[in-house]
């Protein structure tokens, strides 16, 4: 008997080897449900022959973005001597559903200490406890959940049952004279390295849980008494329904009465399995939209908290990580594309020598029209960093969608007169109506109803585009303004 100290039970090498021996493929939950655009609802709003509808001002049968009229959209003889009523621009109510990942590699150590996963719960309590929090609407739910008929611990692969794979309880055992190790998952001798002794049952020491051992039984440590088996994970444990995802573990309420479900939800989950996250996405973004659906007048947004990539439950066909990383994004735009529009914010955990994690987060970000993740360093203090992300979140969301303004007079609004101007360091500038999400790239700063008036949709919410939302949430001291009564500037 040998017992190993200063042993990690490192996700990323365990989800290696799952790659190593699946491909990191599996069944589609998009197309389970029925398509990728289902799993999500109602892509962009847009006229009856799939081309989108001609911007306000335009004469019928004219091209989308053709007026006819004078550039920056102008569309009256004086309008540069309009001055109209500007007010203040009021945010929207917000409401969040944070989708949490508790897959094992949240086990992982950070810079202080502590787990990531007990590092993320410490900044989720206590930021659903701040007194600034107050008023805003949160819900909850995690990923992975597991399988219909799966167990959450295996010691045999029959214990998994029929679908839910193999039980990931063996390691390759290691060298002769090593002193530490990180064990990688094995099914059988052959998925070993040479000069590995061999595929075994982990375990830990009885009297020290820091000790790794091999001997199942209870002289397996010697002096450190029994050595203890660790309880493995079925590979096919996650679910894989979107379903499971947008029924929440606690509903979206209000705080601070909803803090202490919160908290008590949080205390009560632990790590298992891997990173679905493709359906988890769209099951947040789906109860998202039930909630903003349900509370006219609310902005509804998906929060996506994770330390690693997709890795099941993926898009058949999905061949590597960037194309899983792909899916995920589809999802996120198909959210940002809805009528209620529900943007999605993304926050990573990763560590120093992880490898890209922001260019594959910020896609993410970017389709959900949140414009850049939150990347957190595991390798310094992550309960801080996670605090202030989800802090920035919360004002920074508020700096997204505002209400419309009611016209001076009791007059009716006329949805062809409204500009939105933001000002900051003493300069004005304009924001560009675009008319729908998917023609944000027509404007540096740029906005859209919620609803589309040219397609008999009465608006109520003014929404800015991802880069606009990411640009308005970093300016210091700015201001917001809408003005009724000019006609409304639009790309030239």
């Amino acid at each position: 008997m040998r017992a190993i100290r200063h042993f990690e039970l490192g996700a990323k090498v365990v989800v290696a080897a799952l790659c190593a021996w699946t491909g990191c493929s599996g069944d589609s939950a998009l197309s389970r449900s029925g398509s990728s655009a289902s799993a999500a609802g109602a892509g962009a709003t847009r006229g009856a022959s799939g081309t989108p509808a001609p911007l306000p001002g335009a004469p019928p049968g004219s091209a989308p973005g053709s007026t006819g009229a004078t550039p920056r959209g102008v569309v009256d003889p004086g309008a540069d001597q309009c001055v109209g009523d500007t007010q203040g621009a009021e945010p929207v109510p917000v409401d969040m559903y944070i989708m949490l990942d508790r897959s094992g590699s949240m086990q992982g150590e950070t810079g202080t200490g502590e787990s990531k996963w007990d590092a993320m719960r410490g900044a989720l309590t206590a930021f659903i406890t701040d007194p600034e929090s107050a008023g805003l609407g949160v819900g909850l739910q995690y990923f992975p959940l597991g399988a219909d008929g799966v167990p959450d611990r295996c010691g045999t692969d029959d214990e998994c049952g029929p679908t839910g794979g193999q039980c990931l309880n063996r390691v390759c055992r290691p060298p002769a004279f090593s002193a530490s190790f990180s064990p990688m998952l094995c099914l059988s001798d052959a998925d070993c390295p040479f000069n590995s002794p061999g595929c075994a049952s982990l375990g830990v020491c009885e009297d020290d849980p820091m000790a790794a051992c091999f001997d199942i039984g209870p002289t397996g440590c010697g002096a450190d008494g029994a050595c203890e088996p660790i309880p493995g994970a079925c590979s096919g444990y996650g679910s894989c329904d979107i379903a499971d995802y947008q029924a929440p573990a606690v509903e979206i309420a209000v705080l601070p009465a909803n803090a202490g479900a919160l908290s008590a939800s949080l205390a009560a989950e632990r790590p298992i399995g891997f990173t679905p996250t493709g359906v988890a996405l769209a099951g947040a973004i789906n109860r998202a939209t039930l909630y903003a659906n349900d509370n006219p007048g609310h902005q509804a947004i998906a929060v996506l908290a994770t330390d690693g990539f997709p890795t099941e439950c993926l898009p058949a066909g999905t061949q590597n990580g960037e194309q899983a990383v792909d899916a995920v994004s589809d999802v996120a735009a198909q959210g940002f594309a809805l009528t209620p529009s529900i943007r999605t914010y993304v926050i990573g955990v990763f560590g120093p020598d992880d490898p890209d994690p922001l260019s594959k987060l910020n896609r993410l970000a970017l389709a959900g029209g949140t414009g850049n993740a939150f990347i957190v360093d595991s390798s310094q203090d992550v309960t801080q960093q996670l605090l202030d992300a989800l802090a920035t979140i919360r004002a920074g969301s508020l700096n997204c969608e505002f209400q419309l303004p009611t016209p001076p007079g009791g007059s009716r609004l006329d949805f062809h007169r409204v500009n939105v101007q933001v000002t900051s360091a003493g300069m004005q500038r304009d924001v560009l109506y675009v008319q729908s999400p998917d023609r944000c790239d027509q404007a540096q700063l740029g906005w859209f109803y919620d609803a589309d008036p040219e397609l008999g949709g009465t608006p109520r919410q003014i929404r800015t585009c991802p880069q606009t939302c990411a640009e308005f949430s970093g300016l210091k001291d700015a201001s917001v303004a809408i003005r009724l009564g000019c006609a409304t500037q639009i790309p030239d």
